[in-house]
């Protein structure tokens, strides 16, 4: 299809970004898929063991992260995406190229609701401050002030508040 509309860098342009979006989902996907095995092993190996040693953990809790990685960056990039997809559906009807047209449209019905309701936009910026700006979230290190004057032993020196 590039090739077809390669003298035309506007409409190019669209339908270039409607393809990456989908190569950027397929290889995030596949990567979930991959680091969700390797956890399902790391688990079975804690259960084993019956021990969870300090290097297991965190390289578990690498895992998990890089797995919210993976599926933020799935819904990333269809948000970021979905005005140029939205122009390629449209410059291939103006071409008349109705049938691709109408798979791109479905694909994109596919990407994106019509509809995205406030909890998830709180969600999507959340995990946005965390994995586009590679800052921790204020509520999350709210959560884990909180967390630590729970668990502190009141006994041990500097424990106290």
């Amino acid at each position: 299809m590039e090739q077809k509309y390669a003298e035309e860098p506007e409409g190019l342009k669209y339908i270039q970004s409607f393809r990456k979006v989908i190569e950027s989902t397929l290889h995030n996907h596949q990567r979930f898929k991959e680091k969700g095995l390797e956890q399902k092993q790391l688990l079975q190996k804690m259960i084993q063991e019956e021990t969870v040693f300090t290097d297991l953990f965190y390289k578990s809790r690498e895992i998990h992260l890089e797995m919210g990685r993976c599926l933020f960056f799935i819904n990333y990039d269809q948000m970021q995406s979905y005005q140029d997809r939205g122009k390629a559906i449209q410059f291939l009807f103006k071409k008349g190229d109705i049938f691709r047209a109408l798979g791109l449209f479905l694909m994109h019905l596919q990407l994106h609701p019509p509809y995205v309701k406030a909890r998830d936009r709180e969600t999507f910026e959340f995990t946005k401050t965390r994995y586009v700006d590679h800052k921790v979230p204020r509520q999350e290190v709210k959560e884990f002030e909180e967390s630590i004057s729970i668990i502190r032993n009141p006994r041990l020196p500097g424990a106290e508040e």
